[in-house]
């Protein structure tokens, strides 16, 4: 892809979900769509394999084809890995990680403190009756499990908004995830369901090919995430959201002249 994609002079293409649906199953589908489809596949292993870095480098790298997904009209065509790019790909994937490292940060602290006291009070309210205790225990973890879900409603389009905008705007960012949330909170929950119910299948699947199928499969599972992103972030712009402003953009309007 040549030049830096503005958003604002995309124009939305005619597609055949005008109902503004978000497309499960194509989240991994398209996968395949590009010839090269196993070697992608098989950089992101790669990726993987180097600590802590590649992780951020392949999801830069996936975040470019959210671009080029936008850019063309049947959301198919999409470039391949190139190893040529990989300090491009990692500054990139750097502003969602950054995002999402920070956010979850700062949520986890009220997560702890509120899954701690319903357990400790729990605990002090059984009285050493294992019955209640095992309650106490359960709805603990059933807490948990909700307040990280929420806290996921959040950090989805943090992420994405780092992403975009390829640096962090705090205040842009937090505005973005409240209307995003506002607009899109069932299709959020429906992929965080999506997600963990193909995460759960596909690392089974991995497990049996004697473990060496978990790494094709996670990186599977990280494509059709980022894809979702990219769907959902379409269906929130033609619901009348805001697009998310680059750097270069950002910096333009402030600057005088």
């Amino acid at each position: 892809m040549e030049g830096p994609l503005d958003w604002h002079e995309v124009p939305f293409p005619s597609c055949p979900d005008e109902d503004q649906r978000v497309r499960y199953l194509r989240a991994y589908q398209f996968i395949t769509d590009s010839k090269n489809w196993f070697m992608n596949l098989l950089m992101g292993v790669v990726c993987s394999l180097i600590p802590v870095i590649g992780d951020i480098v392949f999801n830069g790298y996936l975040f470019e084809v959210i671009d080029a997904l936008h850019e063309d009209p049947d959301h198919v065509d999409y470039p391949d890995f190139n190893f040529n790019r990989f300090v491009t790909y990692l500054m990139r994937g750097l502003w969602p990680f950054l995002a999402s490292l920070i956010l979850g940060l700062i949520l986890a602290i009220p997560i702890i403190i509120i899954v701690a006291t319903i357990a400790v009070v729990g605990v002090i309210l059984a009285k050493d009756t294992p019955a209640m205790m095992a309650i106490a225990v359960l709805v603990a973890v059933l807490v948990e499990l909700t307040l990280i879900a929420l806290a996921a409603l959040l950090v989805m389009p943090a992420i994405l908004h780092a992403g975009l905008a390829r640096e962090l705007r705090f205040g842009e960012l937090l505005g973005f995830a409240r209307d995003f949330f506002k607009r899109m909170w069932k299709e959020e929950l429906l992929v965080i369901l999506f997600m963990m119910a193909t995460e759960f299948v596909l690392i089974i699947i991995g497990i049996l090919l004697c473990f060496v199928g978990v790494y094709f499969t996670a990186v599977m599972i990280n494509m059709a995430f980022h894809h979702l992103l990219f769907q959902m972030y379409e269906v929130y712009l033609k619901r009348g959201g805001s697009p998310i402003r680059r750097a270069e953009e950002a910096i333009a309007e402030v600057e005088p002249g």
